[in-house]
């Protein structure tokens, strides 16, 4: 095995973290009872009767960020998926041939819009492994984001793409994300390995360069780099090169990057991940987000597998 890689921001925190690991068994009971109670109004049935989560509960949103999420850990807790698993198909939207965070939705920012494949991709191993039409939407949802990264040279330094008119947008700069193109190249990975488009390892590896490239941490959101991490490792293990030990950095990255160190207040925020990139530094380091901060996790574990030396 090669030398272990080591991360500056890591290798100074507390070597014991000050605060007790929480009793995730308990938390999950809990969570689960306050999910299902219609008195909490989180879950909700839209009219074709599938049951859908708001992001919030002041909210009328159906939402894939939600709902994938939702549904991968009812399949993680050993219990039947029938039941919320009939939502899947409503995602898939027809006239633009993609995976999209609202049913029938038509704009997408870029971090949702990779974030949503990856997502249906992971509920697609999960609960319909062996669906060969659940493998079809995968692999025409992939030939979409293909043919709009095309249609961007590959440069994803905008906000999103509005697919009725078949053109990005961008409302304000602060909202450019150009660490997209490393969601781009973990869903051609994914679309390579899962979905029988073999000749997008090519793209993947390509989109993944071109991410290493950046000199200066290209953070946005956190689903992008942590997607890139799994993909650059994986990629390497395979015999194609790749700098996974400056991607990784990029997330374990307190200057320019997501990480929360040191204390807030009184309290321990060592690991902690920041929301987004915001108008300035300032405005970034004054949150931590749980989406952000366990979403590194769910990448990191499996890496390992390829790339040990993490």
């Amino acid at each position: 095995m090669k030398k272990m890689l080591h991360f500056p921001a890591i290798d100074a925190m507390p070597e014991f973290p000050a605060l007790p690991v929480p009793d995730y068994a308990r938390l999950n009971k809990e969570f689960q009872k306050a999910l299902m109670d219609p008195e909490n109004k989180v879950l909700r049935y839209a009219e074709n009767g599938h049951p859908i989560f708001g992001a919030y509960i002041q909210s009328p949103s159906n939402e894939m960020v939600t709902w994938g999420i939702l549904a991968i850990g009812v399949h993680l807790c050993n219990q039947p998926t029938d039941w919320i698993g009939v939502t899947y198909p409503d995602f898939f939207v027809e006239k633009t041939g993609l995976f999209m965070n609202s049913p029938g939705g038509m704009r997408q920012e870029h971090w949702y819009l990779f974030y949503v494949n990856t997502l249906a991709g992971a509920v697609k191993r999960a609960l319909f492994d062996d669906d060969e039409k659940a493998k079809e939407w995968l692999g025409r949802s992939a030939d979409g984001m293909l043919s709009m990264a095309r249609k961007l040279n590959y440069d994803f330094n905008q906000q999103g793409y509005l697919f009725d008119q078949d053109r990005p947008f961008t409302h304000k700069d602060i909202y450019r994300q150009p660490d997209s193109i490393a969601g781009f190249g973990y869903n051609m990975l994914f679309a390579a390995l899962q979905a029988g488009r073999k000749e997008y390892l090519a793209e993947s590896y390509q989109a993944m360069l071109k991410y290493q490239a950046f000199s200066d941490n290209p953070w946005y959101e956190i689903p992008n780099g942590s997607a890139g991490l799994m993909a650059a490792a994986w990629l390497d293990a395979h015999g194609y090169p790749m700098d996974f030990e400056k991607i990784a950095g990029w997330i374990f990255d307190p200057v320019q990057g997501p990480l929360q160190t040191g204390k807030w207040g009184a309290e321990e925020v060592d690991g902690l991940m920041m929301g987004w990139r915001g108008e300035t530094r300032e405005y970034a380091e004054n949150a931590a987000y749980s989406m952000e901060t366990l979403m590194p996790v769910q990448f990191l574990l499996p890496a390992v597998r390829y790339t040990p030396e993490l």
